[in-house]
């Protein structure tokens, strides 16, 4: 009697299995719409936990996106006293030295002869040669004035006052202090921009090379580094701009 029992809920069991999948195969072939809504749910899904495993997978420490939407600022640097005391100094330097060697020039005369023994005094000799004495010592000091002015100009047109990632990371932009205006501006493309020195290993500044122009840009470790990891892999880096 139990054995029959079983025999018919087995029967029963399957039959309606066997009838759900009949209806669900209907469904299925009867409405493509519901078909591709179901389908696109699974390709949903499945994008969902691509995504998430890739956002789980670390990034290794120079994996840094430097293709950004907006310009960034990576360094800055406030220091616009010293360098406009620095202009002040090398005028003055330059009119001091520039008088010096004008008064030498039209002031020493020829000694009498006989301060030109071996026994007197060196700059008694020196005046007493005036061929010889007072057209170098004029020229000597009108060049010490003329570099100590060339150096107080210069040094500011290459001290870096910000650095900017343009939007895409495949530019810079560069400005600099100017000798007879507040900053100049210098937009380079970054293959053409190469640092001499790390940021970690420079010891004061770090010495930058553009493709095309003289001398170095000077970057002071005093400045801030608003975005340490842009500047270490995408503008300070070591490139061959010969």
């Amino acid at each position: 009697m139990s054995l029959f029992v079983y025999l018919n809920m087995f029967r029963w069991s399957s039959s309606r299995h066997s009838a759900l999948s009949s209806i669900s195969s209907k469904l299925w072939t009867s409405s493509p719409g519901i078909t591709r809504s179901v389908l696109h749910l699974k390709h949903c899904k499945s994008l969902q936990l691509r995504s998430s495993s890739s956002s789980l997978k670390p990034r290794l420490p120079f994996e840094i996106d430097t293709n950004v939407q907006n310009d960034v600022l990576v360094y800055s640097l406030k220091s616009d006293r010293f360098f406009k005391m620095l202009k002040y100094f090398g005028c003055i330097q330059f009119a001091f030295w520039a008088y010096l060697g004008l008064f030498s020039f039209q002031n020493l005369r020829d000694a009498p002869e006989d301060t030109t023994a071996i026994n007197s005094s060196w700059w008694r000799r020196i005046a007493a040669k005036e061929s010889k004495y007072k057209n170098g010592i004029s020229v000597l000091c009108f060049g010490l004035g003329y570099i100590i002015l060339c150096i107080s100009i210069l040094y500011p047109m290459r001290a870096v006052k910000k650095l900017w990632l343009l939007k895409g990371g495949t530019a810079v932009r560069v400005d600099t202090y100017s000798a007879f205006k507040r900053s100049q501006t210098l937009t380079v493309p970054t293959r053409n921009v190469s640092c001499l020195q790390s940021r970690k290993d420079a010891a004061a500044q770090i010495a930058m090379k553009i493709r095309g122009k003289w001398f170095f840009f000077l970057l002071d470790k005093r400045g801030v580094f608003h975005n340490a990891d842009l500047f270490d892999y995408a503008v300070g880096l070591s490139r061959n701009v010969k």
